[in-house]
């Protein structure tokens, strides 16, 4: 499933250059695809990875996302959409608050570090 034309985003986005391991669990299977991909922009509410691997739509991944060389997150997503051979977007899924609240204070100091927003990430409502 490519992705649609709408963009429908609760979060602002950030362009990134970092990495992603993902352990994805391939719906209608019991596999577990073990992929390493770029991370090409990240925000509160999810990442764009760069992969040419066919991750489908719906598939569940444990992600350890990593950028400037530091663990950012070790979550869970869901993959929303896929560009075949390009890469894919994926919604975090956040299984605590405190989960949500380290992601959102390690995006504040990293985007002030680039001078990119000084504002608050803010979480969705």
């Amino acid at each position: 499933m490519a992705r649609g034309t709408g963009d429908d985003r609760q979060h602002e986005r950030y362009a990134a250059d970092g990495e992603v391991v993902l352990r994805v669990l391939l719906t209608r299977s019991d596999d577990i695809a073990s992929i390493r991909a770029r991370v090409r922009d990240v925000g509160l509410g999810g990442i764009y990875i760069e992969t040419d691997a066919d991750i489908p739509p719906g598939a569940l991944a444990d992600l350890e996302l990593r950028l400037d060389g530091r663990c950012l997150a070790n979550t869970l997503g869901l993959v929303r959409w896929l560009q075949p051979g390009k890469g894919a977007g994926i919604e975090f899924f956040y299984t605590t608050e405190q989960e949500r609240d380290a992601l959102r204070a390690y995006l504040e100091g990293w985007l002030e570090a680039r001078g990119i927003r000084r504002q608050r990430v803010h979480p969705a409502r």
